[in-house]
């Protein structure tokens, strides 16, 4: 039986552009994207002390990052 897999869904604003890294591997090259979230608003009130993430994409997902996503971005 396979175990459960962790999953956790977080909404917020990207605080910087995302900085785009390609791992060198023997097979193929492996890109790497990093990029903060702030979570600042709940229930449509402003929290007294911010929420910051740290996300990091992979492969396919590192390159829709690396195209789409901005400073100032709601993901």
């Amino acid at each position: 039986m396979p175990r459960p897999v962790n999953r956790i869904q977080i909404t917020g604003t990207v605080t910087m552009d995302p900085k785009v890294y390609v791992m060198e591997r023997q097979s193929k090259p492996l890109k790497i994207a990093n990029f903060p979230i702030v979570f600042d608003w709940w229930h449509g009130k402003k929290l007294e002390k911010p929420w910051y993430f740290n996300c990091v994409a992979f492969a396919y997902t590192a390159d829709s990052v690396e195209k789409f996503i901005r400073k100032g971005s709601h993901i």
